[in-house]
């Protein structure tokens, strides 16, 4: 999987989507949707879905992003969606694509139609799916969101909605005040949530957004990062390629957190200044956004990332396939194909293959492999393997049997 995963949203419309109003302006839900499950991987390197059901009884699965300010379905249900009402272009996913406008269909969970926004868009999964392993059919947005009070149980792999005249905030964790705002956004009618705090790990600014859809711990605007490499805390700080970094450790509210891995904010659209808490940082706490009281709450239940936390999974699996010795590793294929789940791909293979190269710290060569699969949920193989020295040039070719 990419290193980050992350809406890019800009929206144009001939006539602006009604309906997302200011927080004061909210409805509270009064019918409260039953608890459904998250998928296994949420939080550990992959988004976090949760299983819809339209009219028709048809299942969806759906992202949960509270960094998207609408709801979004797959355009293959198009033909579903009755009038068209209006067009428009947006980028996501560092992708432009044409989007529509359709009143919004009744969404349930449970027997329970949820509420959102009057019109809902259209946006083509087919890209996203192949590049998660899995199917997504669409997002649920902040414009649903806000009218309730949503729990997110990462150890029990529970979304729950709390009645927020009833809950206890006593015993949620800490409470920190949420905002709407439409910063990063070119329509001031589209609104991300935001906490007034610094970001991780212990860095500057005001403005954190915080986004279930990114699915790292943390973005930061470019000169806070900058100036976080150079004053890393323990544990050190490693840049990964492009604009992803790991940080050995963190401290967040006087907390502090390991295995840390944070990009530049550009590509999170925050605005600029801002900075995001992500998906992979949230999942270490027992998380609960009261959205009709305006109010996030965080009650940590660990500093480190889970077990299955596919960015650690990754690290291990490249370990093992570093070529040593002039010797490849023993059972490459079997290892592969191990930890090559297509629900949780460390790398971006699309979906039959890609070449990748693995080196390790104090080592001068590099190691290098090409995977393949012929078809898009069979078994890996390794077709070629070749290892190359500091000047780039191969110094040994493996035959793969």
């Amino acid at each position: 999987m990419k290193t980050a995963q992350r809406i890019l949203l800009l929206l144009v419309f001939l006539v602006a989507p009604a309906g997302l109003v200011p927080a004061e302006d909210e409805v509270i839900a009064r019918q409260l949707p039953p608890a459904v499950a998250i998928n296994p991987g949420a939080g550990g390197g992959d988004q976090m879905w949760v299983t819809v059901r339209l009219a028709t009884g048809e299942e969806l699965p759906f992202i949960v992003d509270t960094g998207s300010p609408v709801t979004f379905i797959d355009k293959s249900l198009k033909p579903k969606l009755g009038k068209c009402l209006d067009r428009g272009t947006l980028w996501m996913w560092g992708v432009k694509q044409t989007t529509s406008v359709y009143a919004a269909p009744k969404i349930y969970l449970g027997n329970v139609p949820l509420l959102t926004d009057t019109n809902i868009l259209t946006y083509d999964f087919k890209k996203l799916s192949s590049e998660l392993g899995h199917p997504v059919r669409g997002i649920l947005g902040t414009d649903c969101l806000k009218h309730y009070c949503v729990q997110m149980d990462f150890a029990a792999r529970q979304m729950r909605f709390l009645d927020p005249a009833r809950m206890d905030a006593a015993g949620l964790g800490k409470a920190y005040p949420l905002v709407y705002s439409s910063i990063g956004q070119d329509n001031t009618n589209l609104f991300r949530t935001f906490i007034r705090h610094g970001s991780l790990p212990g860095g500057e600014g005001t403005n954190l957004m915080v986004d279930t859809g990114l699915d790292i711990d943390c973005a930061m605007a470019p000169g806070f990062l900058q100036r976080q490499t150079q004053h890393p805390e323990p544990g050190g700080v490693k840049k990964l390629g492009g604009t992803m970094w790991y940080f050995g450790s963190g401290t967040w509210d006087g907390e502090v957190y390991t295995n840390l891995m944070i990009k530049e904010a550009g590509s999170a659209v925050a605005g600029e200044g801002a900075n995001v808490l992500g998906l992979r940082f949230l999942a270490r706490h027992l998380v609960t956004f009261d959205f009709p009281h305006h109010t996030l709450y965080l009650q940590r239940q660990s500093a480190v990332p889970p077990p299955t936390d596919r960015y650690l999974a990754k690290d291990a699996l490249l370990k093992s396939l570093v070529i040593q010795d002039g010797k490849l590793p023993v059972n490459i294929n079997a290892s592969l194909n191990a930890d090559l789940k297509t629900e949780s791909l460390p790398w971006r293979f699309r979906w039959f293959g890609g070449t990748m190269a693995v080196k390790m710290d104090g080592e001068a060569d590099v190691s290098h492999y090409t995977v393949r699969r012929h078809l898009w949920h069979g078994p890996w193989q390794v077709k070629r393997a070749w290892q190359t020295g500091p000047d780039g040039k191969t110094v040994a070719d493996f035959k793969i049997h």
